[in-house]
């Protein structure tokens, strides 16, 4: 009975966070893309303009991309429009960037 449980639990685990990524994906498609690019890689017109940061790969906790995100002054026309669900989804999202899992 316990093994099931924990295989429950486990399955639950992993479907929260693959929607997590893909919620992730929405917002960082919605509110990040056009400064650091669809791959993270920052490459865009305004990325370059602005000397955005590279974030593929990136692995912070979302109390580091919070702090990021709202105490950037680059970052005033995105703070307004996302929330503390938002930044969680993002966290898990961009270790994705760029290739990775």
């Amino acid at each position: 009975m316990q093994g099931r449980i924990f295989s429950l639990v486990l399955v639950v685990g992993m479907l929260c966070s693959s929607a997590a990524v893909a919620d992730g994906g929405s917002v960082y498609s919605a509110q990040c893309a056009k400064c650091h690019g669809a791959d993270g890689q920052s490459d865009t017109p305004v990325g370059k303009a602005m000397k955005a940061k590279v974030l593929a790969g990136k692995t912070w906790s979302q109390e580091k991309l919070t702090s990021v995100i709202r105490e950037n002054a680059k970052h005033k026309s995105v703070t307004g429009k996302v929330n503390d669900d938002d930044l969680a989804a993002l966290a898990a999202f961009l270790p994705t960037l760029g290739g990775g899992s």
